[in-house]
């Protein structure tokens, strides 16, 4: 079976998003096995609460059901420049818990680069966020990411950020890119200039 990952930002007690997570179990649980099966985040969330009020990871690994839930105390990443790595076309449409692809993309960057992922000549994610550039008036996220991320879609949803085809041809066209993902919202994202990013 494929195990599935879902790790959802809680912070003073509450979980973020719930919502997004919500929407993606269902999908992956219905495309992989046929039936959304897991019970709810929600009932999940109230039944096993965090220890404090601190800022966690809420890690939750499944299949068909449950395997496990656990809470990390989440630090910031300290990410300084990016590395264009190239992937081949990977199937990653869900958020499979098998990352060695994505391990082995940080294997071949330098210590404290983050790898910035190409597919086909496309910018599509880092190894752990989605993207965003910034033209000078709107906030561009790659259309056709390796993995579309609950903050990603809520994003879009408030109209934050638009969806486009990013090339790497075209990418110092840009003047900035944020990194962010469920456990860094949008006001916490982490901001580099493009001469950050390495070829």
């Amino acid at each position: 079976m494929c195990r599935l990952l879902e790790t959802i930002r809680v912070d003073n007690g509450t979980a973020d998003n719930l919502e997004e997570h919500e929407e993606r179990v269902t999908r992956a649980q219905e495309a992989l096995f046929g039936v959304r099966s897991l019970r709810p985040l929600s009932e999940l969330f109230h039944n096993n609460p965090p220890p404090d009020n601190r800022l966690y990871k809420w890690r939750i690994l499944y299949e068909k059901s449950l395997i496990s839930m656990e809470y990390q105390v989440h630090t910031r990443p300290n990410i300084t420049s990016l590395q264009i790595v190239h992937l081949p076309d990977v199937n990653y449409h869900h958020k499979y818990a098998d990352r060695d692809f994505l391990n082995s993309a940080r294997l071949r960057v330098p210590s404290g680069a983050e790898p910035l992922l190409v597919i086909n000549g496309h910018i599509t994610d880092t190894t752990f966020t989605n993207l965003a550039f910034h033209t000078g008036s709107e906030w561009i996220t790659p259309v056709k990411p390796l993995l579309a991320g609950t903050r990603r879609a809520a994003l879009i949803k408030q109209k934050i950020i638009v969806t486009a085809s990013i090339r790497e041809e075209n990418i110092f066209n840009y003047l900035t890119i944020r990194l962010f993902n469920a456990l860094l919202p949008w006001e916490e994202a982490i901001e580099l200039p493009i001469s950050a990013i390495r070829i």
